[in-house]
C-alpha cells in the first residue's frame, strides 16, 4: 500500500482489512514519530521516507502478552529524508527479522549484522541509539494530575 503527500489517520492504518499487507509505504505524511501497527504482523517493508521523524521509539512495538514484538517479520525499515537523529536502542530485539535499515541520505545500515557494527555504522551517520532508560532531547515529563 503506499500512501504519500496527504495526512493519515493512524487508526485506520490498523483495521483488521490490512493485516495481510506486505509493504506500506507512508511518504511524505507528516508524521513526527513512527505510527503504531499493532495489527500489521505480515509487514515486511515499511518505508517512512519524507516524513518530521527525529526519534525511533520503539516501546508501543513490544507485544505485552507475549513479551515479542507486534511486527516480527519486519525486514526493511526505511526512515530516509527524514531529521532521525536518534534509534531505540532495542531496534534488534523489537524486529527481530530486521535486515536493512536506511536512515538518513539513503545511507544503508545492516541490521543483519552483530549490534556492535551496526552500532558503529549509526555513529557514521550521526544517530544516535538511546537505551531504554534514557531520556530525548526535550522530552517533557508526563502529567501527573
Amino acid at each position: 500500500m503506499w500512501i504519500s503527500k496527504t495526512t493519515i489517520d493512524n487508526t485506520a492504518l490498523n483495521s483488521p482489512d490490512l493485516s495481510n499487507i506486505k509493504e506500506l509505504y507512508l511518504t511524505s505524511v507528516g508524521l513526527t514519530e513512527m505510527p503504531y501497527l499493532s495489527n500489521l504482523a505480515s509487514l515486511k517493508c515499511l518505508c517512512l521516507s519524507g516524513n518530521q521523524i527525529k526519534h525511533v521509539s520503539l516501546q508501543s512495538y513490544f507485544d505485552a502478552e507475549t513479551g515479542g514484538s507486534t511486527m516480527p517479520n519486519l525486514r526493511c525499515l526505511s526512515l530516509s529524508r527524514t531529521p532521525i537523529s536518534k534509534i531505540d536502542a532495542r531496534i534488534k530485539e523489537v524486529f527481530p527479522n530486521l535486515r536493512t535499515l536506511i536512515v538518513q541520505d539513503l545511507k544503508m545500515i545492516d541490521a543483519s549484522l552483530p549490534f556492535s557494527n551496526m552500532k558503529d555504522q549509526l555513529d557514521e551517520a550521526d544517530i544516535q541509539l538511546i537505551e531504554p532508560g534514557e531520556k530525548k532531547e526535550n522530552e517533557r515529563m508526563p502529567r501527573t494530575d
